[in-house]
């Protein structure tokens, strides 16, 4: 053992491993190279074959490659020599020959160095030896080096060495074992040797499509909370695999994206780690760079190789995860070295591999994983719950890419969301879209979208069909049920899609309004769509039309999401209504739903819906953008403060995102770089998409900050001492900077939204010396403003809590965690005493109460 520098210092501060054995399945891997062979040639018109050791030969080298560029001792990497440089052919019996063929692709846009790479365009399969020398021979090679060896890796490809286990060595009580393995996964005679004699010193690495093929359900694609819950599930009680929960550690590696790391220690639960790209899912970056390459799943191990390498005590295997991530990047963008002139071979480049390796940058973020089935967990709430106002303000004035670093965000084409229930959703929706335009069928594909009215439904579809299916999709064709007065006039809709059809290209039909009635039938449209949905067909009296290739989108005009379709016909007959109405059958039709959300809160309840903030933010900078981009500076959108608060924080856009995007549309903005409160429509316009007093309330609101705010927050205090000595003359009163610091902001919290509570009832807080006519609060008035602090304080509490008794500290816990409607009068009265003091908060530092101006700003009598 040798030891590894301290960083700092440079001084010996881990024993370190000398000598490395890599052993397992040996491959000759033939490379088929499709290219030109003149210089005027067609593509494709002829091909070179080239050969490589691959399997264990190929993690040998990079293992050995990596040892070498470490300080210290040398290493030594004792790993198989495959057919070296000997002369080998396809049909030498003794050898494992895979096949691939390679071809020529497009680099990324802005890499002008190369115009393509060669990458693998179609895998051929594996021929396995017909002999067992090969095995027999690499079985004794193992036994006879393990001799000293600190650290030994396998590479487990099924193809023979796994069942060749019997005495293969498992290494002393600190010797580190890694096992790559393929399918079938935590399978074979190496795999219970190891898992009997080593397992809390085992490494394990595999891909997610290995994993997946032992019968293992994991998403794909959707979202990475997600997939991360699916894996951590199955891998902890699906038997087939979760002995890989009971070993020291087990890499699912993501290829490109990233990977979960779930480690064991002391024998308890096993802990999950989620590493991966905010900006993109499982195979999303590896579809942006086309073709595919061999050797991924070497360079993760080779990174993990190195940490265990460099500190075997206590291994960073997150950085190794980073490392690999880097490199299979690496490997990818550059595809395959190509040599020539006279014979061209393609060969592995391990040196621009073990350079990214050298140096991972922040690609990845991490996240613990929560225990399987909480459903609502987010990586969103995690990043960013308790400070969602803040972060909404960054989204607005930086962009998402600011904002939410570390958070995963979708993009398609216009439209982002970082809402998980939307991710999963719209992605859901894009890989049905880009699978049926791959090859289009006959008959439509059926998709359905709800929401809010205004919340952007066909918007959002739009983008995503947009953002998979290019030129490939035409349209949108749009026809409202609402308008239209028969079923005749139906089927001229269906003649313009068919003739739409006809061209070759796939149309994009909206159906809006689906389900309206006609002539008095609740849903009656929907009958009419059945065999059109169905069969890819309608019928014009006696004649029967093909539909031809097209995809029906259809949106709801009375209900906010799919589960509540229908809800409310029929009464106590709802069930009948229904049938009668063929929405059973109708929805059996449908492939895939989108429930979008909008700007508004779900519910009308922003403690039950406390992102919709976030929401709201990423579509305010997005319709400001389109609208008024003179208005960004660079990446930042200048925009008055008290504008912004009150696009963020009014209640409600009457008409979602459409009143959102007419009031900005309504704004001075021409010639304008700076969106000032003067740009702002008058108040009466802006009575039709919110409620105008609410709204220019915010605008006006004085900025609760630094000194006032501190000021404040102690006069709160005081005030709320003073009524519990009047209760009970025993109370001891703490000051204000004695307070805990949690404390502390707890009185923040509320004296920065009084402004808000008095803007709900048609007030503003001004200086005392300008108020002429200062106002008091009416018991009514208290009552209202009594529920709404009750609603933000839950909602500053952020998601996860619960009802009950808050000395259990390991449970996010309160009584009074309760809807206003359950709360005791008890603890009612509490909200209520902290608004009746209201005025005496604001007259201790200054400044009164006064009705808004607005016409219709009525008092409640005291």
């Amino acid at each position: 053992m040798t030891q590894r520098p301290d960083e700092q210092t440079g001084t010996a501060a881990v024993p370190r491993a000398t000598k490395i054995l890599v052993g397992g399945d040996v491959t000759v891997d033939w490379n088929l190279a499709r290219q030109s062979l003149h210089a005027d040639a067609s593509p494709g018109g002829g091909a070179r074959a080239s050969w490589q050791r691959g399997g264990a030969a190929l993690l040998g080298d990079l293992i050995r490659g990596a040892a070498d560029g470490m300080p210290g001792e040398p290493v030594s990497v004792c790993a198989p020599e495959g057919p070296g440089d000997r002369p080998v052919a396809p049909d030498d019996v003794r050898h494992n020959h895979s096949y691939a063929v390679w071809s020529r692709f497009g680099v990324e846009v802005g890499d002008r160095a190369r115009p393509s790479v060669w990458r693998v365009a179609s895998f051929l399969g594996v021929d396995p030896a017909r002999t067992s020398g090969g095995v027999d021979e690499e079985r004794r090679r193992v036994t006879d080096e393990a001799v000293g060896a600190d650290l030994l890796v396998f590479d487990d490809a099924d193809l023979g060495f796994r069942d060749a286990a019997a005495s293969l060595p498992t290494g002393g009580p600190a010797t580190w074992v890694v096992l790559k393995q393929a399918r079938p996964v935590a399978r074979g005679a190496l795999w219970e040797r190891l898992l009997d004699e080593a397992a809390e010193r085992l490494v394990v690495v595999l891909t997610i499509d290995d994993l997946r093929g032992r019968e293992i359900q994991v998403s794909r694609a959707l979202s990475w909370e997600r997939t991360a819950q699916d894996l951590l599930w199955e891998l902890v009680n699906k038997p087939s695999v979760n002995a890989l929960s009971r070993v020291a550690h087990t890499v699912v590696s993501f290829g490109c994206a990233g990977a979960v790391l779930l480690s064991t220690s002391g024998g308890g639960d096993p802990t999950c780690r989620l590493l991966y790209d905010p900006a993109s899912v499982e195979g999303e970056w590896e579809a942006r760079h086309r073709g595919q390459v061999m050797g991924a799943t070497s360079c993760m191990t080779t990174a993990l190789v190195r940490e265990l390498l460099l500190d075997p005590e206590a291994p960073d295997l997150g950085r190794g995860i980073h490392a690999g991530v880097e490199a299979t990047r690496a490997l990818h963008r550059n595809g395959y070295e190509a040599t020539g002139p006279g014979r061209l071979e393609l060969g592995f480049p391990r040196a621009a591999v073990l350079s990214a390796m050298d140096a991972p940058g922040g690609l990845l973020q991490e996240v613990d994983v929560p225990a399987p089935g909480s459903t609502t967990w987010t990586i969103l709430e995690d990043r960013c719950g308790a400070g969602l106002e803040a972060t909404a303000t960054e989204i607005v004035r930086q962009g998402s890419g600011q904002a939410l670093e570390g958070v995963p965000v979708a993009r398609f084409a216009k439209l982002e969301t970082a809402d998980r229930g939307e991710i999963e959703a719209f992605r859901s929706v894009a890989s049905l879209i880009a699978e049926y335009v791959r090859d289009p069928p006959s008959r439509p594909l059926s998709l359905a979208v709800f929401g809010p009215p205004g919340s952007g439904k066909s918007f959002g579809v739009k983008q995503v069909a947009a953002s998979v299916g290019g030129d490939r999709i035409v349209g949108p064709l749009e026809f409202n049920l609402s308008q239209l007065g028969s079923p005749d006039e139906l089927v001229d809709a269906f003649h313009l899609v068919r003739d739409r059809a006809l061209g070759g290209a796939v149309p994009l039909v909206f159906w809006d309004e689906f389900d309206t009635a006609l002539d008095g039938r609740p849903l009656g449209w929907l009958r009419y769509f059945l065999a059109p949905m169905q069969d890819g067909e309608f019928r014009q009296g006696q004649v029967t039309h093909p539909l031809g290739s097209c995809i029906f989108v259809f949106a709801g005009g009375t209900c906010a999401r799919l589960e509540d379709f229908g809800r409310d016909l029929g009464g106590d007959d709802h069930d009948t209504v229904l049938r009668q109405a063929k929405a059973p059958d109708f929805v059996s039709r449908l492939k895939g739903f989108v429930d979008v959300l909008g700007p508004n809160p779900l519910g009308g309840d922003p403690a039950a819906d406390a992102f919709y903030v976030v929401r709201r933010a990423i579509l305010l900078r997005s319709i400001v953008c389109r609208q008024a981009p003179q208005l960004l500076d660079g990446d930042t959108l200048n925009i008055d403060e008290g504008v912004l608060r009150a696009f963020l924080g009014t209640a409600e856009f009457r008409h979602g995102a459409r009143s959102l995007e007419a009031v900005v549309a309504t704004s001075r903005l021409a010639g304008r770089s700076f969106y000032e409160r003067s740009s702002l429509p008058p108040a009466a316009q802006l009575e039709l998409h919110v409620e105008a007093d609410d709204f220019l309330s915010l605008v006006q609101r004085p900025e609760l900050e630094g000194d006032l705010l501190e000021r404040m927050a102690r006069a709160a205090h005081d005030v709320y001492g003073r009524g519990q000595r009047a209760e009970d003359p025993s109370y001891h009163h703490q000051p204000f900077e004695d307070l805990a610091e949690h404390k502390q902001d707890e009185n923040r919290a509320n004296a920065r939204d009084i402004p808000a509570k008095l803007a709900e009832v048609g007030c503003l807080m001004v200086p005392a010396s300008t108020a002429r006519q200062p106002v008091a609060l009416g018991e009514r008035e208290v009552e209202r403003l009594a529920r709404r602090e009750h609603d933000r304080w839950m909602r500053d509490l952020g998601p996860g809590w619960e009802w009950g008794d808050p000395t259990d500290v390991a449970r996010k816990r309160h009584v009074a965690y309760l809807p206003w409607t359950d709360l005791p009068d008890g603890q009612k009265e509490i909200d209520r005493n902290l608004v009746r003091e209201i005025p005496a908060i604001l007259q201790a530092v200054g400044y009164a109460i006064v009705r808004h101006p607005s016409e219709g700003s009525t008092p409640d009598p005291p």
